[in-house]
């Protein structure tokens, strides 16, 4: 268990395999993955950012058994971005945010990494409280959309996204 108040975490080119539960709080601590950078949030495992979570250039994976506690303001997934969520059958970690935006770049993926017992239409809510839409990348490019959708273990899954709730 670790906390961070008032200070960005960045995961740089590293790698951070995460048991236990680290929170990044604070009126400007974001959290950023970047220049290849892995953040594994594995099962019993929290990853409590707070303000915003912003994958610029690497890739958060969470097990089925992990916590996903939203933040606030937004969640980014920019170009060479991957966000990835294990299945458990129907178990999964979502991403319960408050009042968040998301905002996707054009080549942005979404890895739905199907395990356990699933079957065809099944779905799974990786977001919920996004009040304030699904966009591009402030600042950079994207419609809203993830640029790939897919289970990069299982290629012959297919997936359809609900980019219309807010919840």
């Amino acid at each position: 268990t670790g906390w961070d108040t008032g200070t960005d975490l960045t995961v740089d080119g590293g790698t951070l395999n995460l048991d236990g539960t680290i929170t990044v709080l604070g009126g400007g601590a974001d959290t950023f993955v970047l220049n290849g950078g892995i953040i594994n949030v594995n099962s019993g495992g929290q990853l409590n950012a707070v303000k915003a979570l912003e994958l610029l250039d690497g890739t958060v994976t969470y097990a089925s058994g992990a916590t996903a506690p939203g933040p606030k303001d937004a969640v980014v997934i920019d170009n060479n971005g991957t966000l990835a969520f294990q299945t458990a059958g129907a178990t999964i970690a979502t991403i319960a945010g408050g009042t968040i935006a998301v905002e996707l770049g054009s080549t942005s993926t979404l890895d739905m990494q199907l395990g356990g017992s699933y079957a065809v239409n099944d779905t799974w809510t990786i977001f919920t409280g996004v009040s304030g839409g699904f966009g591009g990348v402030a600042g950079g490019d994207g419609t809203g959309v993830f640029g790939t959708v897919h289970d990069s273990t299982n290629p012959n899954n297919e997936f359809s996204v609900d980019y219309s709730g807010t919840t």
